[in-house]
């Protein structure tokens, strides 16, 4: 807003015809220290662009979209396409590097949270991530809810290890979301949950657990 007022306030005096300065930004900008701190605040921007395209690509080169069966399969709302997948790929990133290192290639997906993809992930995965809002009723799809009821019979891959809910007040059916998503180790949300509480989980304790998954088939192993 502050910015929005200096950039109206500019237009008004360049529509005017006048030179002048804006009265007090100019005098901070002349300042050598304010410089200096733009200046490398710029270049770190740019900095970051280019890592976040450089991690977007990786993503989308081990974790593509029509990868449909993996053992790895992390989910993401994106609100009726509202939010592109570039973003997601960001937040995403580290979990996505350990299930490729883990499983191999081939072995995670990325895909946008439906009911169809939902089951898919059940179904084929070891690991299963489901980025989604929720209530005490269920996970929030654009579709509706999915209650714990509606997957009980879904197909299930025997192997399934793993289940992370991010939606807002799972943790209220835990033992529900358990019996329903057996044989996998299922975490909920006890309250509203933060996304920068996934984004943590997804950077700090993902990786971790990927590791302790087992790599074959429940055959194999």
């Amino acid at each position: 807003i502050v910015w929005g007022v200096f950039w109206a306030y500019g237009m008004l005096l360049a529509a005017r015809g006048s030179a002048a300065p804006i009265p007090w930004l100019d005098h901070l900008i002349n300042r050598r220290l304010v410089q200096i701190t733009g200046r490398e605040a710029t270049r770190l921007a740019y900095g970051l662009a280019v890592c976040a395209v450089l991690v977007v690509t990786l993503v989308n080169r081990v974790a593509p979209n029509r990868i449909t069966e993996a053992p790895a399969c992390l989910l993401y709302e994106n609100v009726g396409g509202r939010y592109p997948r570039a973003l997601f790929a960001l937040g995403y990133f580290p979990t996505v590097l350990a299930a490729r290192k883990h499983w191999g290639p081939g072995g995670v997906t990325l895909q946008p949270l439906t009911e169809e993809t939902l089951r898919a992930a059940l179904a084929h995965s070891v690991f299963v991530f489901v980025g989604s809002h929720g209530t005490e009723q269920g996970l929030l799809l654009e579709t509706g809810y999915v209650a714990p009821a509606d997957l009980r019979d879904a197909p299930r891959n025997p192997g399934l290890n793993y289940v992370y809910l991010a939606g807002c007040d799972s943790g209220a059916r835990r033992r529900e979301w358990e019996e329903a998503l057996a044989p996998a180790r299922v975490v909920t949300q006890d309250r509203l949950a933060p996304t920068v509480q996934h984004l943590w989980w997804l950077w700090h304790h993902g990786p971790r657990v990927i590791e302790t998954l087992p790599k074959g088939s429940p055959a194999e192993e």
